[in-house]
């Protein structure tokens, strides 16, 4: 009976220092794991021409990455896999709730600031407002949001 018990407590101890190790699996990451990731992220060129939502594009990747591989080296492995889950969040965090035929008020505020800076529309004078008008209709009825 000892002996079963000496062999319990030995089982209990090893799961409890495995539990207590900084390992990842699908769905949760080591702490390492994760700082190399986004690590990573953060060097990536592409991303600082979206600065405003580049932690909340990185964040969105980390958790469907997370989602779908054992850990960051196997991801890592899978560059194919990886360009759909970025496709997706910069699909999810650009379009600010946006669909084709009805972008958002914050896509079309966007949409129009742009518009306005732009010197050679200045040609049109009174119907500058117009054109930009049917430019973001067009623009919203055939593109998913505004910043592609």
């Amino acid at each position: 009976m000892k002996r079963y018990v000496s062999l319990l407590s030995v089982i209990v101890i090893i799961s409890g220092l495995l539990c207590s190790c900084d390992i990842s699996y699908k769905g949760h990451w080591s702490k390492t794991d994760k700082e190399k990731f986004r690590k990573e992220m953060n060097s990536v060129e592409e991303l600082n021409k979206v600065q405003s939502d580049k932690s909340q594009i990185i964040e969105c990747y980390l958790e469907k990455c997370q989602a779908n591989y054992n850990s960051y080296a196997t991801a890592d492995k899978d560059e194919m896999g990886c360009k759909r889950l970025a496709k997706d969040c910069f699909r999810e965090v650009l379009s600010a709730g946006s669909i084709r035929g009805n972008w958002s008020d914050k896509d079309k505020r966007r949409f129009r600031n742009d518009m306005n800076n732009v010197e050679e529309l200045s040609n049109f004078g009174e119907e500058k407002i117009k054109f930009i008008e049917c430019y973001l209709e067009k623009c919203e009825n055939y593109y998913l949001w505004s910043k592609l």
